[in-house]
């Protein structure tokens, strides 16, 4: 994950760059109209793209909840259980509970970042339009 969120990174600050261009391009134009539709698409190009990585996300931090609930409900499990085997199981499904927890609040934090960037470009682009 963390390559695929390099990558995302860098292609925001190239379509950001983009847009500010196109935006910048739009004060001093001829074609007012076509550098407008211009800078929208460069702008709605940013909010395309950082709704997909928030929606990328989501889905991790879905998928990290699930996980620290299996993890926790396995953990308890094992802490019920008169079996010693399971006796042994406690103290690992615990940790594995405590790393998905962790990813879960850190994927919360990372989809919070993205539909910022979203956001934000949404208002640029409706800026751009009026």
């Amino acid at each position: 994950m963390a390559d695929t969120e390099v990558r995302r990174h860098h292609v925001l600050s190239l379509l950001i760059a983009q847009a500010v261009a196109a935006e910048d391009a739009l004060r001093t134009a001829a074609d007012a109209a076509k550098a407008r539709a211009e800078a929208e698409r460069a702008w709605k190009a940013v909010a395309d793209h950082a709704d997909s990585a928030h929606r990328a996300w989501l889905a991790e931090q879905e998928t990290a909840r699930v996980q620290a609930e299996n993890w926790q409900n396995i953990a308890r499990q094992s802490k019920e259980s008169a079996d010693s085997i399971w006796k042994h199981i406690t103290l690992p499904a615990e940790a594995r509970h405590a790393d998905w927890a962790k990813e879960h609040s850190e994927a919360a934090i990372t989809a919070a970042f993205w539909k910022d960037m979203a956001d934000r470009a949404t208002d640029s682009e409706k800026r751009v339009k009026s």
